[in-house]
């Protein structure tokens, strides 16, 4: 049937609802009818739009002999504080639930496999239950395998949301915009992440993807404009400490942009290019370790951040694009382990005060590099802004040359300093990190480097 116009039936008093022939099928129900309604059990469908725009309705009544609710069929329903839908359903179309805004819970059936469904632009799509600002909780079942294309967009009312082991794709925009979740269990099922999925959830702080995950989609690109929203965790403005799992092998783009107290990312092996505009804007980022594996870093990849102060480039990056340290305003070291990569000038504007070491040996180097001045990078360093307590130790990352010795030496005071060997590194990779294997005791403690 085509569909029914919301003002079709006005002037019929007495009509509240529509069905087929054979009362199958509820095509339209009384967009003025208010209180409670119980569906006929004759009714194995909803149709599309069935519900759309009934404000004043409060609850209604699925019975157990509906197996499909179709597109948009409660849409705007702004009164319905509780929908249980009956294990026999196993069809939920695009928006059945959009903007149902005094929802507040919602039972979702057993049997289900897809949450909403999925399309070609996810940003304009109608989820599932998306706008439904109340809704605080929600039990996702076993049987789902997919959650859909904004399937719990716009929900700002919900705080925690655990995804089964049932769960492969979690598709673009899932969970954009829910600005109360603050913790969120991604399972080790999931080998895909859409774009935008987690985008402006604004109280999430930890997020861990598991090893399986194999894609996270890229940022859609925009027309000229360097800032984008559909990165999978752009705009989490909470979010403080990331772990990648070890099936990733790139860092999507924008997937972290504008994620301004993001402290800690941990990237595994597995990762060869890291996208543009992957973490721009993070301005809390004091330090990240890119993993030898890594060959290109896409244009903007860090800009904006600028409370990182010092980054060692591995051996393996043959390529930075435009921008992607462009206003890291605190950098101050730039530290390669292998030959100049290709470069563009823009590619430093506005961290004015960076220099470029390089090890002996290495070649494609200058008195400058991309408008920076160049030193031989002669001793082991401790990378600015990794000093602190991990792991309940005092510690810090030591870089140089790859499989160097070097020695960590402390002492209690300058005056008249006794320094005491206290570890040995091998940097493999040129890169180690360095723990405390002592209790700090001592009102100050210092460290320093030498190669034996």
């Amino acid at each position: 049937m085509p569909q029914i116009d919301d003002q079709a039936f006005a002037g019929c008093e007495r009509l509240d609802a529509l069905f087929n022939h054979s009362q199958t099928i509820l095509h339209w129900f009384r967009r003025d009818k208010a209180g409670d309604y119980v569906i006929p059990e004759s009714v194995v469908e909803i149709a599309k739009n069935a519900f759309t725009g009934c404000a004043t309705l409060k609850s209604v009544v699925i019975p157990d002999s509906v197996t499909d609710i179709g597109e948009n069929a409660f849409s705007g329903c702004t009164s319905l504080t509780r929908i249980a839908i009956p294990d026999s359903v196993t069809s939920i179309g695009a928006g059945a639930f959009n903007d149902c805004t005094s929802l507040t819970s919602v039972v979702i059936p057993d049997g289900l496999t897809t949450i909403g469904t999925g399309c070609d632009d996810c940003f304009n799509c109608f989820g599932f239950v998306s706008g439904c600002s109340s809704l605080a909780s929600v039990v996702l079942p076993n049987s789902v395998t997919r959650i859909g294309c904004a399937a719990f967009s716009g929900c700002s009312s919900l705080a925690s949301v655990t995804i089964p082991e049932s769960v492969t794709t979690i598709e673009g925009w899932a969970f954009y915009g829910c600005t109360s979740l603050t913790r969120v269990t991604i399972p080790n099922s999931v080998t895909r992440i859409g774009l935008g999925t987690f985008s402006y959830c604004t109280s999430l702080t930890d997020i861990v993807i598991p090893d399986n995950v194999e894609v996270i989609e890229d940022a859609l690109e925009r027309g000229g404009g360097r800032r984008d929203t559909s990165g999978t965790f752009s705009r989490c403005t909470s979010l403080k400490n990331v772990t990648l799992g070890s099936g990733l092998s790139r860092i999507a783009s924008g997937m972290f942009d504008g994620c301004t107290s993001l402290t800690s990312v941990t990237i595994p092996d597995s990762v060869t290019s890291i996208g543009r505009g992957a973490f721009q804007d993070c301005s809390s980022l004091t330090a990240v370790a890119i993993p030898n594996s890594v060959s290109g870093i896409e244009g903007l990849a860090f800009w904006g951040c600028s409370s990182l102060t010092g980054l060692v480039i591995p051996a393996g990056v043959t390529s930075i694009e435009d921008g992607s340290f462009e206003l890291c305003i605190t950098l101050r070291a730039l530290y390669f382990q292998g030959n100049a990569p290709d470069v563009t000038e823009s590619v430093f504007d506005g961290a004015d005060n960076v220099t470029i070491y390089y090890l002996p040996g290495t070649t494609g180097w200058g008195a400058t590099y991309a408008g920076r001045p160049t030193a031989i990078w002669t001793n082991p360093v401790i990378l600015e802004g990794t000093l602190g307590m991990k792991a309940n130790a005092l510690g810090f990352t030591i870089a140089w040359a790859a499989d160097a010795t070097v020695v960590v030496e402390a002492a209690a005071d300058l005056t008249a300093p006794i320094w005491v060997p206290v570890s040995t590194h091998v940097l493999a990779g040129g890169v180690a990190e360095f723990r405390d294997p002592e209790p700090v005791t001592e009102t100050a403690r210092f460290y320093r480097l030498r190669s034996p």
